[in-house]
């Protein structure tokens, strides 16, 4: 079973080498070692790791409200391994009550499928359309609410 972990300088390396090799997906994410950086310091920064090996990451909104899955990757040769399962699970513990926002792919791009399916076995259901990526390419924004 995976597991998340709170994330720590060390994971910074590997996390980027992960961001470069999504961006063809994610589209430019210029200062996101700053943006990991503050999540460390936040305690809002999330990692899977396997056998001492970094698999994915994920950055989570402050603790205050509204809550946001601000960004979550996991390395192509590492996924349906359980550690999207475990980030969302994570990301769900911290915020146990209330609604939780995550902007998304939509159905039209084929690479972003799994996302999709991820948050939805997690009790996310697609609003529809948001604000598009910073690159201009078209995003859905997903919801999960709980009392």
């Amino acid at each position: 079973m995976v597991t998340a972990v709170p994330a720590t300088e060390a994971h910074i390396e590997p996390w980027l080498a992960l961001a470069e090799t999504l961006e063809p997906l994610f589209g430019p994410m210029p200062l996101f070692s700053e943006a990991i950086e503050r999540g460390i310091r936040r305690g809002t920064a999330w990692v899977t790791v396997t056998a001492g090996r970094f698999t994915g990451g994920m950055l989570l909104s402050r603790p205050d409200v509204p809550h946001q899955i601000r960004w979550l990757g996991v390395l192509p040769q590492c996924r349906n391994e359980g550690s999207g399962t475990a980030l969302v699970g994570t990301a769900l513990e911290q915020w146990p009550r209330g609604t939780v926002d995550v902007v998304t792919f939509t159905a039209a791009e084929p690479d972003g499928r799994a996302a999709r399916r991820l948050y939805e076995r997690h009790g996310f259901v697609c609003l529809g359309p948001t604000s598009p990526a910073p690159d201009g390419s078209p995003r859905d924004l997903f919801r999960l609410t709980r009392k």
